[in-house]
């Protein structure tokens, strides 16, 4: 038994709490839909065909208790000795590229056509860019978990229209072209209380 008193406790209460299911759950995953995330982090890992881990918080989505909830994703290096050659691969990591903007389809049509490949500052300028993201559940050698893969867009991408945190980018630009309407004085006297 524990030195503590058993009618205590100062974080919560275990009132539905089974201690024999501590830990099952999945209790971190996200469920599926659509979110806009805040990259946090970007970790650059190429030992061993490591993958690049991309960390997300959740910004914006329909259910508010999953704001601020962290989601990890994890992007295979494209390698020749995936079944595809690593198409796949290498189209689900410039997904995310494209869709925080790092760079563009454009810029990677003029490299392609001069034989010039990926650049990794590409991976890092991604942290502290928003992106949008479609989560699928799927299962992974018996665990659950949330993956995105490259189901990612730009927050203005019209694809995107629908998830929370879309940006309408013809509104968007609308709205900047257009000067906020002037605030009428609380008096007829325009400069009242200034000395």
């Amino acid at each position: 038994m524990s030195e503590f008193a058993q009618d205590e406790y100062d974080a919560f209460s275990l009132d539905n709490i089974e201690p024999d299911e501590i830990g099952k759950g999945g209790g971190l995953l996200l469920p599926a839909g659509g979110y806009l995330f805040s990259i946090t982090e970007v970790i650059l890992r190429r030992d061993g065909g490591g993958a690049c881990a991309v960390e997300c918080e959740v910004i914006n989505t329909e259910n508010a208790s999953l704001l601020g909830r962290k989601h990890m994703e994890f992007l295979n290096w494209p390698s020749s000795d995936h079944a595809d050659g690593g198409k796949t691969a290498g189209s689900i990591m410039l997904a995310w590229c494209c869709a925080t903007k790092t760079v563009t389809v454009d810029e990677l049509k003029a490299r392609k056509v001069a034989r010039q490949g990926f650049k990794t500052q590409w991976l890092e300028a991604m942290t502290g860019r928003h992106v949008l993201g479609i989560v699928k559940e799927s299962e992974y050698q018996g665990s659950k978990q949330s993956k995105i893969n490259g189901r990612v867009m730009a927050v203005d991408d019209p694809k995107g229209k629908g998830i929370p945190g879309w940006v309408d980018a013809g509104q968007a630009g609308q709205q900047q072209q257009s000067p906020p309407p002037a605030q009428q004085p609380a008096d007829d006297n325009a400069f009242a209380g200034l000395v």
